[in-house]
């Protein structure tokens, strides 16, 4: 019997498997100079023949990343080869089946756990950073050095892993996103332009000109929240956290930020034209009308993921 043991916090995700090996789903990320090869990029293919990963400046950089990211999949193919597990990789953006898998492992960055994480309930997952020297990596507990010894102690059940609290988002009776890890921003779709909206929490209620607002689990809390005036939070809490982005009249106005306790829900009122709702990154927003009304509170599936330590 293979077994996949986990902490005491996780023993309604135990993996097992019996007289069969492990199935991993790889989610694999497509480099920059990967996509740019397959996009037939005619102005970089002129310069291939002398790019190299020793030339200073963006493209040879391109060229470091993509060495270092295929240096660390082929590492853990053959690490997960030489273990007997059963591995189907697929691309991001290509959607999978979690249910098909005992867990998933990610090989990229943060984009790619954050992408495979919207896929995931219950299934377990691992992320890989693929190029630690342009990557931060922030959810991945390991790398090309560290990966084999990682899936030792998987195996041993002894990397602890983590209930990480997700949000959730409903547009009047609609959920439209109930797995999000990292935050939203609803805002213009104008970087530049005001957006109007009404923010309401039990019986408060406040109105404000600004450039938008974040609201987000624990996970996003140390990113863009941090930098918009907010405070980090510790990645095993489980409340949220909203900040209006530089409002009219200051971040000292009632409801202008703070922290949403576990079971309370936040309210925002869209109250002016061309406003997206943007979803743990920037690609495919939610278009937004006037008078909707988005409520933010804590999702009923907490991602299940071995993190590294914070």
């Amino acid at each position: 019997m293979k077994t996949l043991p986990v902490n005491a916090t996780e023993k309604s995700c135990v993996i097992h498997r019996v007289n069969n090996p492990l199935r991993v789903t790889l989610v694999v990320k497509e480099t920059a100079w990967a996509r740019a090869q397959r996009l037939g990029d005619t102005q970089l293919a002129r310069r291939m023949p002398s790019i190299n990963a020793a030339e200073s400046g963006p493209l040879g950089s391109m060229v470091q990343t993509d060495a270092s990211h295929q240096a660390t999949l082929q590492t853990v193919l053959r690490v997960l080869s030489s273990n007997g597990v059963r591995v189907r990789q697929v691309c991001v953006g290509r959607a999978f089946d979690p249910t098909q898998c005992d867990m998933v492992i990610t090989v990229g960055g943060d984009g790619t756990f954050l992408w495979a994480s919207h896929s995931l309930s219950a299934t377990p997952i691992l992320g890989v950073n693929s190029a630690p020297a342009t990557s931060t990596g922030f959810f991945c507990a390991a790398s090309a050095q560290t990966f084999s010894e990682r899936w030792k102690q998987i195996e041993q059940g002894s990397l602890p892993r983590s209930r990480i609290a997700r949000m959730c988002v409903w547009r009047g009776k609609e959920v439209v996103a109930d797995r999000v890890l990292n935050e939203v921003l609803v805002a213009s779709r104008s970087p530049a332009a005001m957006t109007r909206l009404g923010v309401t929490l039990g019986a408060e209620e406040a109105h404000f000109r600004s450039s938008g607002i974040w609201v987000g689990p624990p996970a996003g809390s140390s990113a863009a929240m941090a930098s918009a005036g907010g405070q980090p939070l510790a990645l095993t809490s489980r409340t949220l956290q909203w900040v209006v982005r530089e409002a009219v009249g200051g971040p000292s106005q009632a409801l202008a930020r703070g922290v949403l306790l576990p079971k309370a829900k936040l309210q925002v009122r869209v109250e002016s034209r061309d406003v997206r709702m943007f979803v743990d990154g920037g690609k495919r927003p939610h278009v937004l009308q006037v008078g909707d009304e988005l409520r933010f509170s804590e999702s009923p599936e907490p991602l299940h993921a071995w993190t590294p330590a914070f």
